[in-house]
């Protein structure tokens, strides 16, 4: 159990898509979440997907996140999917 956030998604000065957000642990021990976001073009087709991982997040934790596309054709960033990842 999660809730995740899309906080912020902009192109940086090189032209550098980045998503950014965050992601608090909701269940009773601690995780490890891989966090994608799928980038789209101005169309809304999918160009790109890019992910970050949090590692060992206690329960309760929150942290930052951000994933980073270089392609130049990203505009717009879709609703992160998150995997969780049980060592």
């Amino acid at each position: 159990r999660f809730t995740v956030r899309l906080t912020g998604c902009a192109a940086d000065e090189l032209g550098l898509v980045r998503a950014q957000g965050t992601i608090r642990n909701d269940s009773s021990s601690e995780q490890t979440y891989e966090v994608e976001v799928v980038l789209e073009d101005a169309s809304g087709t999918r160009v790109d997907s890019s992910s970050d991982y949090v590692s060992d997040l206690p329960a309760g934790g929150l942290a930052a996140w951000e994933a980073t596309s270089f392609d130049s054709s990203a505009r717009r960033c879709a609703q992160p999917t998150v995997e969780v990842s049980e060592y």
